[in-house]
């Protein structure tokens, strides 16, 4: 998951969990748009 949090521009040395909530969020949203294609 730490490569996708990168990707999503979150700081893999972050731990916040604010800063997880908001990757996961951007995740699901991602994936999301991915099964709508």
């Amino acid at each position: 998951i730490d490569h996708m949090l990168v990707k999503a521009g979150a700081d893999p040395n972050m731990t916040d969990e604010v800063t997880r909530n908001e990757a996961l969020l951007l995740l699901t949203y991602l994936t999301r748009e991915a099964e709508e294609i």
